[in-house]
């Protein structure tokens, strides 16, 4: 029985080791771009349409302070 316990032991120290899974970074406190769109007049000054298609292509969430800086850029691009 001592064998048996030590070949048991030594096959647990044998087995790999378990690989770190990396994982996305969570982002909280953001908002998706229907919620930014939403209440856009009162976050932005701007309608809707604008918010919409100035983070058009926007992924995941943003926070507000990132929302604000694409829409006045986008808001502020010379018309050709």
């Amino acid at each position: 029985m001592a064998e048996t316990m030590e070949s048991v032991k030594k096959e647990e120290t044998k087995a790999p080791a378990k690989k770190a899974v990396k994982k996305a970074p969570v982002q909280t406190g953001g908002y998706t771009v229907k919620e930014l769109a939403l209440v856009s007049e009162k976050l932005f000054g701007v309608k809707r349409e604008c918010v919409l298609v100035a983070l058009k292509g926007e992924k995941g969430v943003l926070s507000v302070e990132a929302a604000k800086d694409k829409v006045s850029k986008f808001m502020k691009k010379e018309v050709k």
